[in-house]
């Protein structure tokens, strides 16, 4: 993680993001010692704080839309 710019604080989710109960959980992560309660397949992202805006981007070959 640390070779790909990924710090602490990191969100760890399922990769399964469609139809399952578990799609919307997710871990917030503070050190390495907490590394441990991510079940693979997963997804880690450093974690950002937004103060709740969102930008959600959508990419389509060379075109996009952000919403």
């Amino acid at each position: 993680m640390r070779n790909n710019g990924v710090t602490f604080p990191v969100i760890c989710k399922q990769t399964i993001a469609h139809g399952s109960k578990s799609a919307h959980e997710m871990v917030l992560i503070f050190n390495e010692r907490g590394l441990h309660v991510c079940k693979a397949p997963c997804v880690v992202q450093s974690f950002v704080n937004h103060n709740a805006v969102l930008h959600k981007v959508f990419v389509v070959g060379n075109s996009y839309h952000i919403c």
